[in-house]
């Protein structure tokens, strides 16, 4: 250790003078390139820290004795402030306690008040059963009376006189009530509304499906009262749409019979269920020809039926009545029970939607059909084989009444719906296995939906919607060989075989499209490609869907939110060479959407919906 530090105690050194001394150590060393003056200023800085150790100790030591000391002088200063506030603390008890006498004076007359007050009620309820009493008496004196009386006829008399009294009473009663009700119903606004209003106001009612027979706006208004009665029958628009069974109720051949009568000449809306089918029930018959004989002012008609009703419709023969009878005929739809429809709607010059819904072993292809003047076509399929027997039957009446042969499994001519324009395909859902599981396999299979699609040819169709779809070739081939301007298309469930490939193909082959919609499906049916796909570059090669509008899209998919936002910001740049979107939903079951670059694509777009994982985004 350095003498120098050996020669002064710690305590008597300057600490800020060793600290001094330890850093020009440290320099030394720093500067020194011999290791033993390194070695030498190491120990010369040991020695002065440990100086420095010392003096912080002593430090700590008289810190300790002055904290003693100070407590022991604070603790006789404490003494005299306990004793301050103890003379403090009884002078505010005796303010409390003279507080609280000048309380209780002005307590003690309001108590007074308040027991008069208890003594007063006391009273008026003595005197409520003293009244009591006394009406109790006066009864018992009467009975009294009634009962000793020596003249019992006289007493029964009296109770007959009373009797008819308070019967007499009680007749005015209910009369007074009753004028007072109908003048205040005939002060109510809705008497002074105008018929033509109040026509409108029971057509808006009606429900948008038709309803069960009997049940519609016009006969439930028609029970209100007689001026809402005259309204509906004479207004046959509240008539006009209605259901009713086909077979059993005994009592709907006359309401039906009523029903057509009200609606006169109004065209007519009718759902014919003949589901409900009851062995030994009234027969079909006199209602398909009540039916029959307001053919003419049909314009909305639709059977429907199940496995049990087929064979009993065979035996309908006034469904033929029909032929060449419908002149206003627009829509008409078969659940079911369309194969035994023959020729009995063949001519309908008007008819321009057709519903056709079947299991494959109900439809006939013996059935004709307008098919090819329309211009709405439904067709939904419930089979579970992978045949292709409902689709070469529709196949077969298009071609039948092209009069063209009929079309082979490998189509070499194709039927042509030359007036076509929306058709929405239901192909079958996956069949359930005994472990409530979908099965994997599609049904149909692919090839069956292509060859399908790809049996026809439709110029003028603008909206295709299809759900379940198993393969997009057929669909490639019916847009390409059709040569149409596909402005919608809705893609509803599509099966796991399909991939973002594929549907690339489809929206590569619709140039004009304006409105995309993609709901449901698997997981891994749209990808990051996909999206980059169909993101503007401003590259006249590569950029598809330039007519795009309106996008929709909802499910649980596997894909990147952020590329969805580019592809739909990328359509949305002013002066750009393809059509801005307009209208964009988004429901996303499993993802979250950056909300700021969501609200900043609301900023630009007409109208947007974006929902996500964790609820609404944008609306």
């Amino acid at each position: 250790m350095n003498d120098t530090f050996a020669q002064d105690p710690p305590f008597h050194q300057d600490p800020r003078n060793l600290l001094a001394t330890v850093r020009q150590i440290l320099d030394d060393a720093n500067k020194a390139p011999d290791i033993a003056v390194n070695g030498e200023n190491h120990q010369k800085a040991l020695g002065a820290l440990n100086c420095l150790d010392s003096i912080l100790e002593d430090a700590i030591t008289s810190h300790d004795v002055h904290m003693a000391t100070q407590t022991n002088m604070l603790n006789d200063s404490d003494a005299e402030l306990l004793r301050k506030h103890h003379v403090n603390m009884g002078a505010r008890v005796t303010a409390i306690d003279q507080e609280l006498d000048e309380i209780n004076k002005k307590l003690t007359p309001l108590t007074l008040v308040d027991r008069t007050k208890e003594f007063a009620a006391l009273d008026e309820e003595e005197r409520v059963h003293e009244r009591a009493l006394k009406e109790i008496r006066e009864k018992k004196r009467v009975l009294r009376e009634l009962v000793t009386s020596p003249d019992p006829e006289k007493a029964e008399r009296t109770v007959r006189e009373l009797s008819s009294r308070k019967a007499h009473l009680e007749r005015d009663r209910a009369a007074y009530n009753h004028i007072i009700t109908l003048q205040a119903f005939q002060a109510a606004p809705i008497r002074r509304v105008p018929i033509d209003i109040l026509t409108e106001i029971f057509a808006a009612a009606q429900a948008d499906e038709p309803v069960m027979i009997g049940t519609g706006a016009g006969a439930l208004v028609a029970q209100v009262c007689a001026r809402w009665r005259t309204v509906a029958h004479a207004h046959p628009r509240l008539w006009s749409s209605f259901s009713f069974p086909l077979f059993g109720g005994h009592n709907t051949v006359d309401l039906l019979e009523v029903t057509l009568d009200r609606c006169r000449a109004t065209g007519l809306t009718v759902v014919v269920d003949a589901s409900a089918y009851v062995p030994g029930g009234l027969s079909g018959h006199p209602k398909m020809e009540l039916l029959a004989a307001h053919a003419e002012n049909i314009v909305s008609l639709r059977f429907r039926g199940n496995e049990r009703s087929i064979d009993v419709m065979r035996e309908v023969p006034p469904l033929q009545s029909f032929r060449n009878r419908l002149p206003r005929l627009e829509l008409l739809g078969f659940s079911n029970v369309w194969s035994v429809m023959g020729d009995a709607f063949q001519v309908a010059p008007r008819l321009h939607t057709l519903e056709l819904g079947a299991s494959s072993d109900l439809i006939d292809s013996n059935s004709k059909f307008p098919v090819t003047q329309v211009r709405t076509l439904r067709f939904s399929v419930s089979t579970s084989g992978h045949h292709l027997a409902p689709f070469d039957k529709l196949a077969s009446m298009v071609s039948v009444q092209s009069a063209q042969p009929p079309p082979l499994r490998i189509v070499q001519h194709r039927p042509t719906l030359g007036s076509l324009t929306t058709w929405r395909v239901e192909l079958p859902l996956p069949k359930k296995s005994v472990a409530n599981q979908w099965d994997p396999t599609p049904r149909p299979s692919p090839d069956t939906t292509n060859n399908f699609f790809a049996r026809f040819r439709t110029p003028a169709l603008q909206s295709l919607h299809i759900q379940h779809l198993t393969s997009a070739v057929g669909v490639t081939m019916l847009i390409d060989d059709s040569r149409c301007k596909l402005s919608t298309l809705v893609l509803e469930e599509p099966s796991a075989l399909i991939t973002a490939d594929e549907l690339l193909q489809i929206l590569v082959s619709t140039p004009s499209l304006q409105t995309l919609a993609i709901v449901g499906g698997p997981t891994a049916l749209l990808s990051d490609d996909f999206f980059k796909a169909l993101t503007i570059w401003h590259h006249p090669l590569t950029d598809i869907l330039v007519h795009l509008t309106e996008f929709r899209l909802k499910g649980t998919y596997e894909f990147t939110p952020g590329l969805l936002l580019d592809m739909l910001h990328s359509r949305t740049l002013t002066g750009s060479t393809v059509m801005r979107l307009k209208k964009i939903e988004i429901g996303l079951e499993n993802q979250v959407v950056p909300a700021d670059r969501a609200r900043a694509l609301a900023e630009i777009v007409d109208k947007v919906a974006i929902v996500d994982k964790d609820g609404i985004v944008v609306l």
